[in-house]
């Protein structure tokens, strides 16, 4: 019971550590969905998503249908 009650402190504190960032969560334009981009990331403008031209490094965001 208590490794119960650490772990539910944990996530509680790994909840609110997340939710004090959710302001630097950045859309590319045209996109409903959105990211923390890792640094050195930018926002594409070919495609919706994140790149570093610097290292050839991308990040694609695609959204399916529900169906």
């Amino acid at each position: 019971m208590r490794s119960f009650r650490w772990l539910l402190l944990f996530a509680t504190l790994g909840l609110a550590a997340s939710a004090l960032r959710a302001d630097d969560v950045t859309y590319p334009p045209g996109s409903r969905i959105g990211l923390i981009p890792p640094s050195g990331m930018v926002t594409s403008r070919s495609f919706f998503g994140f790149e570093d031209p610097e290292n050839n490094v991308v990040i694609m965001l695609v959204a399916l249908p529900g169906q």
